[in-house]
This record gives structure tokens, C-alpha cells and sequence, in this order.
């Protein structure tokens, strides 16, 4: 079995510097290298294990495991890219917020509808693209109206 028949895993290993084509590697060794690199608990979620050297499915269920973790990654972001969801702290933290107190898309929320009045309605929550669409739509007019008084105090920088 080559390791270019697991696109992930290829994409890992020479984003590392090893060479995928030296002939002289086994799938365990790549996995050996992939599975330093990668969490404990997900490997094991993934039922690697590296005690069978002759195992030919270890690399099938790391390239399971690194999909698993993108798939996981999009579901925290709450709908966005991660430079989206980096766009969006940015943001809010150019304007005088904490931008690590703000955990959840409800926080993002509310910080918006808290700045914002007059273009969020208060307890809106879920999908952040609609906010991220928003926020880049308004003017630098609309954008300097940002009124952080109304937010908690524990959220502003200053």
C-alpha cells in the first residue's frame, strides 16, 4: 500500500519534510511519524495501534482521525473558515473587546447586539456567517457608532 492512497496523511507527512516516496518506508513507519505529531485520545478514538507492525489498515484509520478532527474544527466555528472565525475575533478585538472572554456564537451575539443596537436584534445566536456578513457590510461610520459601555465589563480591553 502507498501512502499517496491516503491524501491527508501525504499532505501531513510532506508538510514535514518527509520524503513519502523513499521506498525504504513502510505504512508503519509513516504512522509511527503521523501518530507523534497527533493527540493521544484521537489516535485512540481512531483505534490506532502500533504494537502490530505488520497492522495495513494503521494509516486508513490515522487519515480517519485527521478527518474526523477538520470535521470537529468547522463544527466549533460555528459555520465560518477559520480566517473567517479569526477575521471575527479581530474584529472585535480592534474595537475594545476581549475577544477570548467571547467562548460561544451566543457571545459573539450579544457583543454585536451590545455595540450595535440598531442593526442586531437582541438574542439572535447560531450560524456566525450572517454576523460576519453584517459586520463587513457596515460603513467605518456605522462601525465607529460601536458603544462598548453597553457591554459587560469583563469583555471590554480598556
Amino acid at each position: 500500500m502507498s501512502v499517496h492512497a491516503y491524501p491527508r496523511c501525504a499532505s501531513y507527512l510532506t508538510a514535514m519534510g518527509v520524503k513519502i516516496d523513499d521506498r525504504s518506508m513502510t505504512d508503519y513507519w509513516f504512522a509511527v511519524i503521523l501518530g507523534d505529531r497527533l493527540p493521544e485520545g484521537a489516535l485512540k478514538r481512531a483505534g490506532v495501534d502500533f504494537s502490530n507492525r505488520e497492522d495495513t489498515g494503521i494509516l486508513g484509520r490515522i487519515e480517519a482521525a485527521l478527518t474526523s478532527r477538520k470535521v470537529k474544527r468547522q463544527k466549533q466555528d460555528h459555520g465560518l473558515s477559520h480566517a473567517e472565525c479569526e477575521s471575527l475575533k479581530a474584529f472585535f478585538g480592534s474595537r475594545g473587546v476581549k475577544a477570548l472572554r467571547l467562548k460561544s456564537g451566543e457571545d459573539f451575539w450579544h457583543a454585536a447586539h451590545c455595540m450595535w443596537p440598531s442593526h442586531f436584534r437582541a438574542g439572535l445566536k447560531g450560524d456566525l456567517r450572517p454576523l460576519h456578513q453584517v459586520l463587513k457590510s457596515m460603513t467605518k461610520k456605522e462601525r465607529r457608532t460601536a458603544d462598548l459601555s453597553r457591554l459587560p465589563a469583563e469583555w471590554r480591553a480598556a
